[in-house]
This record gives structure tokens, sequence and C-alpha cells, in this order.
């Protein structure tokens, strides 16, 4: 399927259902009407979609033969590389919520030995 249908059946499918990328597909296809190929196009439309070093790798590879393979392989090493950094993400946050989650139990066993304290101190006098 050429590249210019192919954008064209993306923004027909998402047509209502997600404004943000329709906008950005829609730029990037007036890109391509213009005459640029796919990484010209997605530079052009000027909102960094997909990702800045993307755009630059599909710039570099946009005027080779087999662009599909290449673009192909570009896709699943960018999605490796953003699945990394979510892996990465949720790590910290993991990490993040077992420490809420034990200073709270601190907090309450620190509160259960206060009122322990209190009911021995009231039965003692």
């Amino acid at each position: 399927m050429p590249l210019q249908d192919a954008v064209d059946h993306m923004i027909h499918q998402i047509s209502k259902g997600n404004a943000w990328l329709l906008e950005r597909l829609l730029a990037a296809r007036r890109g391509l009407r213009g005459g640029a190929n796919l990484g010209e196009a997605l530079e052009k439309a000027g909102h960094e979609f997909p990702d800045p070093d993307v755009i630059d790798e599909i710039s570099v590879f946009a005027t080779m033969p087999h662009f599909d393979k290449q673009l192909r392989r570009i896709g699943e090493d960018w999605m490796d590389s953003v699945v990394r950094q979510v892996e990465t993400a949720m790590r910290f946050i993991n990490m993040i919520a077992i420490g809420i989650m034990a200073g709270m139990v601190i907090w309450i066993v620190l509160g259960m030995y206060a009122l322990q304290g209190q009911l021995t101190q009231s039965v003692g006098m």
C-alpha cells in the first residue's frame, strides 16, 4: 500500500476517536501531498511526533530502498525503548509505593504503642 494511502486509511480509522493523533496525521498528510517524504512531512508538521530521534531516522531511511522494512525496524526499536522507559518509571513508582506503605505500617505500630502506653498509664493511676 502506498504511504499516502496508509496515512489516509489511519486518518479514516480514527476520524472521531483521537483528536490528538488525528491532528498529527493530518499535518503529516499535508507534507506528503506536498511532495515530502515521510520524515520530512513529520518534521514539517512541527509536532515532534512520534519523537525527534525517530523522525531523524525516518528521514535518513525514507529515500533508501526497502523503506518499509526499515520503518518496521525503527518502529520496533522505538517501541522497545518506550517499554524500557515505562518499566523504569514503574519500578520507581513501585519503590515509592512500598516506602509509603512501610511508613504507614510504622505509623500504625507507633500509634498502637502510644495507645498501649496511655492505657497502661491510666490503669496505673
